[in-house]
């Protein structure tokens, strides 16, 4: 927690393991690299075949957008702002900024909500992922997951503090409830 005259931020420490970054970042890198090699083709095909070529196209535009996924997932960064009258939600990534603001008299409740309740693959395995269903599904529920606090007011629902642990979850509703006064 740091204190900036009358603003306090809140830092949200993620628990993310460094072989987790380095898969989302390997991953984001080929895809990166297949992006580049679809779109060469695609140039390389126009000629030829424009069906060909299209084909191509869209698989390097479907391959960037992936990339866009992991590589936000690899480097993002959380915060909470409060001042006395605006508690602000802050999302940072490698290109991305989004910050969610709600008025404090509007807060109804602050409260850890968990993780998501995903279904698992119908290919997943009790024993052990031979074909990779159930870990490739873990990876796909960790880039689309939301968020294990919920603020809620009257009009939106809104969650925040992506794959973060229950324990990092209630300091952190701690120290805005003792800010706010919930």
């Amino acid at each position: 927690m740091e204190n900036t005259n009358t603003e306090t931020r809140i830092n949200i420490k993620k628990d993310n393991k460094a072989i987790l970054k380095f898969g989302f970042g390997f991953t984001a890198f080929l895809s990166l690299v297949a992006t580049g090699g679809f779109a060469f083709i695609g140039i390389l095909q126009i000629k030829e075949d424009i069906l060909f070529s299209l084909l191509f196209f869209g698989l390097a535009i479907l391959l960037y957008i992936i990339a866009k996924k992991y590589i936000a997932s690899t480097f993002y960064d959380e915060y909470v702002i409060v001042d006395e009258t605006i508690l602000k939600v802050v999302y940072k990534s490698l290109g991305k900024f989004q910050e969610t603001r709600f008025e404090l008299k509007e807060i109804r409740h602050i409260k850890y909500v968990g993780e998501e309740n995903f279904t698992k693959h119908p290919l997943d395995n009790e024993t052990m992922d031979y074909l990779g269903f159930g870990a490739a599904e873990k990876e796909m529920q960790y880039l689309i997951s939301e968020g294990t606090i919920e603020i809620k007011s009257d009009e939106t629902e809104f969650r925040f503090g992506k794959n973060i642990p229950s324990w990092e979850a209630e300091r952190v509703i701690s120290a805005i409830k003792a800010i706010v006064k919930l």
